[in-house]
């Protein structure tokens, strides 16, 4: 409760504090992935530099099995459990846990487009 203009003792200092976004949009840093004993993926780090101006669209392209589809849901924090050694942020926001949000609310961060044919 801020105190108001009559309380004895009152704090008339005013204190703003203005964070600046990070250089990433987003970040995923020391990300391993196991299933069993196989690795998924190892080590990986992801940064994509947060647009000026206009948005921006970008894609995720590999060969099959490389990882792609298990890097996104992992940062959409779907279907794969998150590891405690990895950090993920998102306009200097950290992530939320699975479950915080319904897909309803989620659906507009996240889309997948699968290429049909598919990329040699």
């Amino acid at each position: 409760m801020e105190p108001g203009p009559t309380d004895a003792g009152a704090d008339a200092r005013v204190l703003t504090e203005t964070a600046r976004a990070p250089p990433n949009a987003v970040k995923a840093e020391k990300l391993s992935v196991f299933l069993g004993a196989r690795c998924l993926l190892s080590n990986t780090e992801l940064k994509i530099a947060e647009p000026q101006g206009a948005s921006r669209i970008y894609g995720l392209v590999g060969p099959n099995g490389c990882g792609k589809s298990t890097l996104l849901k992992l940062l959409a924090q779907r279907q794969l459990p998150v590891p405690e050694t990895w950090d993920v942020f998102l306009v200097n926001q950290q992530l939320p846990t699975a479950g915080e949000h319904s897909v309803l609310e989620e659906a507009p961060f996240l889309a997948f487009l699968l290429s049909v044919p598919p990329i040699p």
